[in-house]
């Protein structure tokens, strides 16, 4: 039996190698033979790890969604001042581009929350997380003065999260009339609206 730590990698190993696969032929054709060859395993070899392919792909997506919040909080928290926060928010929210691995993983996995009670619940907690990181700025702003919001800050946090979405996922397809600099300028005018303006630093620079 592996030890615990070696058990750990090789799991961590086989999560990004499925990650890889899916970015290079589509989630619908994965599988755990695939997953196997990128890592230089063989297909019973993954069983050890990974009961299933189901399995392994609910622990990608589980993944892939964490790493998504996690870096972007940690990207807001770095800064000062809400209107920077909210700036950085938008910007951390969306793609870095049509090949962004991170984002095309995502959207991919959001294909199956229609069918699967584990991957609708994974995709329900990131966009929980999504308001949950708008909100908070929002609240901030709000006791610090710099925001006026013409809408409860739940409500615009679900707008903001909702827009970022729609946004990011026109970018993964590659929108030829939409890219990143146009997304980020569109969600800081909306958000001016609604009462919550983004520092313009990120967009003066």
């Amino acid at each position: 039996m592996a030890r615990p730590n070696t058990q750990s990698q090789r799991r961590q190993d086989l999560m990004t190698a499925a990650a890889k696969v899916i970015n290079e032929q589509g989630l619908r054709s994965i599988s755990l033979a695939d997953v196997a060859e990128k890592v230089g395993l063989s297909r019973g070899a993954v069983h050890y790890y990974y009961g299933d392919l189901d399995e392994l792909l609910v622990e990608v997506h589980r993944a892939g969604t964490e790493r998504f919040c996690d870096e972007r909080d940690r990207a807001v928290a770095a800064v000062d001042g809400p209107r920077e926060q909210l700036a950085v928010a938008i910007r951390a929210g969306l793609p870095e581009g049509p090949e962004d691995e991170l984002m095309r993983l995502i959207f991919q996995f959001n294909i199956l929350a229609a069918g699967s009670s584990l991957h609708l619940t994974l995709a329900d907690s990131m966009y929980l997380r999504q308001v949950a990181t708008y909100q908070g700025i929002i609240e901030r702003g709000i006791a610090t003065g710099d925001f006026h919001p013409v809408l409860p800050p739940a409500t615009i946090g679900m707008h903001m999260a909702v827009m970022e979405d729609a946004y990011s996922l026109h970018i993964v397809n590659g929108n030829q009339n939409l890219d990143v600099d146009a997304a980020e300028a569109a969600m800081h005018a909306s958000a001016a609206a609604l009462g919550i303006p983004p520092t313009t630093a990120g967009l003066d620079s």
